[in-house]
């Protein structure tokens, strides 16, 4: 049986992390929600994005072998 691969822990650590920053932005007032929270929640989700697709090509890059 195959073993499931783990998440990375950066990965994790910084899905933690967003979700921490989300529930904080929620708790701010309006005008900086609509500004400051904005930019943070977007930053964040940016970065987990970026994280997501590192995580990904490393493990294509460990599947299949470059030819050459």
């Amino acid at each position: 049986m195959a073993r499931k691969p783990e998440a990375p822990v950066l990965l994790v650590r910084w899905y933690d992390h967003t979700k921490w920053i989300l529930e904080r932005v929620d708790s701010f007032t309006k005008n900086q929600r609509l500004v400051f929270g904005t930019r943070l929640a977007n930053t964040a989700l940016d970065i987990m994005e970026l994280l997501i697709e590192a995580s990904l090509l490393h493990r294509a890059n460990m599947v299949i072998p470059v030819a050459g």
